[in-house]
């Protein structure tokens, strides 16, 4: 079985026409594929690119630009490629420059953070790896591309360059000294009792114990790089976004930069950028549940777009702290689920017209506004109706996906119905459905909910390219269409790694996964899936394609 690719970020490589290229992460597996003809340009194994180090242990930097993949010695040590390998180093998050000439990529086990140089040819160099003190949860990278924000589990973000410099200072627990960050070296460990004070035999051993243990010098080293702790926050982090607002847009008169963070306590925070990242400027609290997305349109940096763990998308104005729309996706993933149940996985003809076919393009019944929803049901979530089909797990809906597309100028929603302005489109995906949704944002903050696209598996990604009428989405090739539980059937089915979505003059979405393109990615293996381990490695594979479901709160946390 294939593995799918669980990361997807898309990379534009100078040129006339523009030569975009997709890098898909399935596993600790890197692939730089073409778009123009679907050719595999690279792929790298990051698992057998540096051993794995132990828990705590500090990084090396590397300098090493090896676009053949690892020397051969590192291919020997590491030879044996085992599940557990590819596992420990999995990539958990993938991003690039705004210039597409650097991809920053996350790997869970490992806790390290790659850079890489996107070569002309589409390969990619090995820049450097950091490895932090606790596991990056999300990534991003300030609009300078300077500098690499990560948030982690324990709740920090850090702020390290870019490029870190090529000899930097090793900073250890017995070199710290005062005035040096801040940081004072840890106190030796002085008992209150001591051998005067002591005098059966049973006592003075115990004594002689503590003080060895005690006093035993540390083998935990501190990062030996360049980082910088910006803001804390007191649970887990899920993702984070910044922006620079220019001196227009700003509340000060002046351009400003921000940093929006989002964690499992239902919290958004919205923080100024360094080196003021400890002052916050505002909450934005509405969610029930974990925040598990941010989006910050290009076309309104004021305005943000949320999901989380209950099922919502809201709409900000996060400046001001203020919800403008809310939109209960169980509505909407409940419609696809009633029209394409007798249809199968992926099947792009609709057989029953659905019933929001009418009120389509229309806010009232979707999005709604911060009014209607102050005066809806208990939990803040409009209902419209009795539930024509649910899935077991629609009840915990999720949203794991929210992408900005631009608009081409050709196309006619390049303004609303009233002419007030551009108007983008958000794209958006929920964790175990088959389907990606459609809104349409105006200048003025209004969504509009306008269709859903249905795919041949659940959705984990979505490549987007700046300018273009297209998108890449990834979809899930071990389980079955909108579950996260069962798993395809047979086993050695071929199946669609990847669906190219365009959209056509008039504005509607389709896919297009019959290009010359799309079939030859489809067509390349990734890596086959060992099925003789049994349920514990689909468990595995389940938790790193699924790993939202995982941030609910039990009832004992509650």
């Amino acid at each position: 079985m294939q593995h799918p690719f669980q990361c997807l970020q898309a990379c534009c490589i100078p040129g006339s026409p523009r030569n975009w290229i997709v890098l898909a992460a399935a596993c600790s597996q890197l692939n730089s594929l073409s778009l123009s003809d679907g050719a595999l340009l690279q792929t790298l194994d990051i698992s057998a690119l540096k051993s794995i180090p132990d828990v705590g242990a500090s990084s090396t930097q590397s300098t090493r630009c090896d676009e053949d993949g690892p020397s051969p010695e590192k291919r020997r040590k590491t030879s044996g490629d085992s599940a557990e390998n590819r596992q420990g180093a999995a990539v958990l998050a993938l991003t690039s420059t705004r210039d597409y000439r650097n991809a920053v990529v996350v790997t869970g086990g490992d806790k390290c953070i790659r850079v890489f140089k996107v070569e002309d040819n589409g390969h990619l160099c090995l820049l450097s790896e950091r490895c932090m003190p606790k596991r990056p949860c999300a990534v991003a990278i300030t609009p300078d591309d300077t500098t690499i924000l990560c948030a982690d589990k324990f709740g920090d973000v850090y702020s390290l360059p870019l490029h870190p410099l090529p000899e930097p200072t090793r900073v250890a627990f017995e070199s710290i000294g005062e005035g040096s960050d801040g940081v004072q070296p840890p106190k030796k460990f002085v008992p209150a009792a001591s051998n005067l004070t002591v005098h059966t035999a049973r006592n003075l051993k115990a004594l002689e114990n503590q003080l060895r243990v005690t006093n035993k010098p540390s083998e935990r080293a501190a990062p030996n790089f360049e980082h910088k702790l910006l803001l804390g926050h007191v649970s887990m982090l899920t993702d984070i976004a910044c922006i620079t607002l220019d001196a227009s847009l700003s509340h000060y008169g002046k351009p400003r930069s921000y940093i929006l963070t989002a964690d499992r306590d239902e919290h958004i925070r919205v923080s100024r950028g360094p080196p003021q990242a400890h002052i916050i400027e505002t909450f934005c609290l509405s969610h029930k549940e974990f925040v598990s997305k941010l989006c910050i349109p290009y076309w309104l940096p004021r305005t943000m777009v949320s999901g989380g763990g209950d099922g919502l998308l809201c709409v900000w104005g996060w400046m001001e702290g203020s919800m403008l729309q809310k939109v209960d996706m169980k509505l909407l993933v409940d419609e696809y689920l009633n029209t394409y149940s007798q249809l199968g996985c992926g099947n792009s003809t609709k057989q029953t017209r659905p019933a929001s076919e009418e009120l389509k393009g229309s806010p009232a019944t979707h999005v709604v506004s911060i009014e209607d929803v102050e005066g809806s049901s208990e939990d803040g979530n409009v209902r419209r109706g009795e539930k024509a089909h649910e899935a077991p797990h629609i009840r915990r809906l999720t949203v794991s996906g929210i992408w900005s597309v631009s608009q081409t100028d050709s196309c006619p929603l390049d303004r609303d119905t009233e002419g007030k302005g551009r108007v983008g489109e958000i794209l958006v995906s929920c964790e175990g459905i088959s389907a990606i949704f459609v809104f349409a944002l105006s200048m003025d903050s209004k969504l509009t909910y306008r269709d859903f696209i249905p795919l041949k598996g659940n959705a984990l990604d979505v490549a987007t390219f700046e300018g273009e009428p297209f998108v890449i989405v990834s979809v899930d090739t071990l389980h079955q269409c909108n579950s996260i539980d069962m798993v395809r059937d047979p086993l050695g089915r071929e199946a669609t790694l990847l669906q190219l979505l365009s959209r056509s003059a008039e504005g509607s979405w389709s896919d297009s996964s019959t290009t010359n393109q799309t079939e030859a990615i489809n067509r390349y293996e990734s890596f086959g899936i060992k099925t003789g381990h049994g349920e514990s490695q689909f468990q595995a594979l389940r938790d790193l394609l699924y790993k939202y479901q995982s941030l609910r709160k039990q009832e004992y946390e509650e």
